[in-house]
């Protein structure tokens, strides 16, 4: 239980140290004052003793005078021989009464009390000029006559009675002073046991508080201690050697999972928490601490174990901890650190999940956000074609007749199909994603030997994609779905769209400007066409026409062509075909660009290919083929084409280019109305 002092008791202790300083101070005072009178008192006995001896021997001539003339002469001689003696003596006892009368007027300065004996000093001092003048007068007279006799004779009468008042006087001051003395005894001995009793009470006192704070100062420690060990925080202090000192918190082996701490090193503790170099730098900062070297707020900030990731030596627990750490100077008992040390494992953790619920939060509202962007009907069907691509290439995975390389790069073009779609629409933190497993795959595809660890890895990172196009479902399921009620097909105005939007899309982020032509739209090429490879080709040819084919709007001025690029689109149906005519009035084909490339990649095998246009135009067909320096959203990777040969490949379809250098380039895409036989990309 915790002991507390009561203010009354507070106050009664300070009483009685002030009553005992006040007495002390009046019996030093009572002592002086006892000093003082009995200097009077002796002053006084002086002070009778030679007046006596004066009168005594001036009436001793006066008789004298009254005798023979030998015996006149005689005191003449005798008395010059006393004058000097008598002067002497009159000079000492006027000395004497000034500085009895001084020190009694500071007394009654001082004191106000005692009037009669402060008024016999007085009189003391004027009896002792009457006294004076009485002598002085005896001296003057002569006694040569014996007229003169008779009055030597009332003169020494006088004398004698004036002396004798003096001493009355002298005799009262002194009985006064006695009584004085007397009283300051009494009173001083009444202070001093008075004093004594006080001071042994004092101590007494003194003692029992003593015990009562003795008694405060073990709770006190006890209560800290307790809530040192109760509080889950480690404290400890570590000296100039980084040993920790026996005066640790119980808290401090629980946060660290070891045992008798005292005499250990707290570096080493850390050992397999931080690095050699982690070390040096811990120690540093220590040292830095000690030598006072820099503002301890600024110290603060640099604490490289602010945040540790500590891991136990022995059981190799992980946890975070709170690092904090202050000086301590004790003195000549030297420099300390004050350390803290805090479990905030399950802080870090919930931070992290708060961090990435907001990740998520946000996520989705960027997500909402662009999806609402995008007209319902468009989106819906870039779900649909996402989930064609998902579905293909899980029967790929599935495939075990399929080489891992001839799997990685179907996966791979239809990722790319996947992310080309999505940036046409904008959404481009998706894209992102995407761009980032397209990037994975082809490292796989490029490795010559391709294991299972690989091919697992793409499989989970395709499932987190399509876990995202099931978000993607959700948030749609949500957005009201948008309805146009002017025009005459819902497919047409989809293909249409997603198309100007490819376009829109490349050019602005390319820094171009586009604008697709819609020359011709045949309803029944979209009605019985394979609607969904026919969307994709288109979307990969329209933004490689952008990306390849469109010059910028200065080269394009240079050029003296419009700043704006111009790419037409004509869809019709030919008997059992579709037939789609593409053209951009851009660059065209630069071929030799291509058999640069074509040679880098060894895919010219003779000198006839090299020379050979038509067989240089194929080439832009194949996998991982690209003029393009620099990998981006839009272009760069060389899938782009490959993917649209495959795909036309897979239903028999076939495609036709004619190009001129600095004119531009047309495709020519045929697709059945009905599935045939394959027919090879010509």
């Amino acid at each position: 239980m915790k002991i507390t002092l009561r203010r009354t008791e507070y106050l009664v202790m300070a009483a009685i140290i002030v009553l005992f300083v006040l007495g002390s101070a009046f019996s030093f005072f009572s002592i002086w004052l006892l000093q003082r009178f009995t200097q009077t008192t002796n002053y006084i006995g002086i002070i009778q003793s030679s007046t006596q001896m004066l009168v005594t021997r001036e009436l001793m001539v006066k008789v004298a005078a009254a005798g023979t003339e030998d015996s006149i002469i005689q005191s003449a001689i005798t008395r010059e021989l006393m004058n000097t003696a008598n002067d002497r003596e009159i000079e000492r006892i006027e000395g004497i009464i000034q500085t009895l009368v001084s020190d009694t007027n500071l007394d009654k300065l001082i004191l106000r009390q005692n009037k009669v004996f402060f008024d016999n000093i007085r009189l003391i001092r004027d009896y002792w000029e009457l006294l004076k003048r009485e002598l002085a007068r005896v001296k003057e007279e002569t006694f040569l006559s014996a007229e003169a006799g008779s009055q030597n004779s009332q003169l020494s009468q006088m004398l004698f009675a004036s002396s004798q008042n003096f001493y009355e006087l002298l005799k009262a001051a002194g009985n006064s002073a006695e009584l004085s003395i007397t009283t300051i005894i009494t009173r001083t001995q009444i202070i001093i046991v008075f004093a004594t009793l006080l001071s042994m009470l004092i101590i007494i006192l003194g003692l029992f508080y003593l015990h009562r704070l003795k008694g405060v100062a073990e709770a006190a420690t006890e209560e800290i201690a307790v809530m040192k060990d109760s509080l889950g925080i480690g404290v400890f202090l570590m000296d100039t050697n980084f040993v920790i000192q026996p005066q640790y918190s119980k808290s401090l082996e629980s946060i660290l999972g070891e045992e008798n701490l005292f005499n250990r090193k707290f570096t080493e503790i850390l050992s397999s928490s931080v690095s050699a170099k982690e070390q040096e730098t811990l120690m540093d900062y220590f040292s830095m601490i000690f030598n006072r070297s820099f503002d301890m707020k600024m110290l603060e900030e640099i604490n490289p174990i602010s945040e540790l990731h500590y891991v136990h030596n022995s059981t190799m627990e992980e946890k975070t901890l709170h690092c904090a750490f202050a000086l301590i100077d004790r003195g000549s008992g030297g420099l300390f650190l004050l350390g803290t040390v805090e479990d905030i494992t399950g802080k870090v953790l919930l931070q992290k999940q708060l961090t990435e619920e907001a990740d998520k939060r946000e996520e989705e509202m960027r997500a909402l956000f662009e999806i609402i962007q995008v007209e319902p009907r468009v989106f819906n069907d870039f779900l649909e074609d996402m989930e064609y691509e998902f579905s293909r290439i899980n029967d790929m995975l599935k495939n075990k007749e399929l080489t891992s390389q001839f799997a990685m790069v179907d996966i791979y073009q239809s990722i790319h199909a996947i992310k080309s779609n999505a940036i046409i629409l904008g959404l481009e933190n998706f894209s992102k994603k995407m761009q980032t497993l397209e990037s994975e795959i082809k490292k796989i595809r490029d490795k010559e030997d391709i294991d299972f660890e690989d091919t697992l890895h793409i499989t989970v990172e395709i499932e987190r994609v399509m876990k995202e196009k099931d978000r993607f479902q959700d948030i749609l399921e949500k957005i009201q779905s948008f309805k146009i009620s002017d025009v005459k097909s819902q497919d047409e105005y989809v293909l249409i769209q997603s198309l100007i939007r490819a376009s829109g899309k490349a050019a602005r982020d390319l820094g171009k400007k586009v604008e697709l032509i819609i020359d011709a739209v045949d309803p029944r090429a979209i009605k019985d066409g394979p609607r969904r490879i026919m969307k994709e080709v288109l979307m990969q040819l329209v933004r490689n026409s952008v990306y390849h084919g469109i010059e910028t709007p200065e080269e394009r001025t240079a050029l003296g062509k419009d700043k704006t690029g111009k790419i037409h689109l004509l869809m019709g149906v030919e008997g059992d075909k579709i037939h789609i005519t593409l053209t951009d009035d851009g660059r065209g084909l630069d071929f030799g660009s291509i058999r640069k490339k074509a040679q880098e990649l060894n895919l010219l095998k003779d000198a006839v290919n090299s020379g050979d246009n038509k067989q240089l135009a194929q080439l832009i067909f194949s996998p991982g083929f690209s003029t393009a320096e620099d990998a981006g959203f839009h272009a760069g990777r060389g899938i782009g084409l490959s993917l649209v040969r495959n795909r036309l490949h897979d239903i028999n379809g076939s495609i036709k280019l004619q190009t001129e250098q600095g004119k531009g380039m047309t495709f020519h895409i045929f697709f059945p109305l009905e599935q045939q036989d394959k027919a090879q990309v010509s």
